[in-house]
């Protein structure tokens, strides 16, 4: 298994830019810095730059974002937020309180999945 690339992007994009028109939003998007995923440093910073570049399309085309992230909910929000996203959905967030209450008050929204009653955090 893997995450989109940079050359992925770049076979993909003409084709949503062609029917944005039908698009509700760009996703689901985001970061999976799981260790079976992106074990290095390397890995991680790709999926970064894929990511910073599916907000830009997201912002170019005006739609919102539907954002996925595992074991990296504080580097998801720190992209959008460097970004300029305002237009944000963070789907099943697993993250912390306190780095939620940070993309709430960038005025992100959250859905919370039912895996969260069994979390330490709550």
């Amino acid at each position: 298994m893997r995450g989109a690339t940079l050359l992925d992007l770049e076979r993909a994009f003409p084709y949503i830019e062609e029917n944005a028109n039908k698009l509700a939003a760009i996703g689901e998007i985001g970061l999976d810095f799981t260790p079976w995923i992106c074990g290095t440093s390397e890995l991680r910073e790709e999926q970064r730059a894929v990511f910073r570049k599916q907000i830009q399309l997201a912002k170019q085309l005006d739609l919102p974002v539907n954002c996925h992230s595992r074991s990296a909910g504080r580097p998801t929000i720190e992209v959008l937020k460097e970004q300029g996203a305002d237009k944000v959905l963070l789907h099943a967030f697993d993250g912390n309180v306190k780095v939620a209450m940070h993309g709430v008050q960038l005025g992100y929204f959250f859905s919370v999945p039912p895996s969260v009653v069994r979390s330490e955090q709550v």
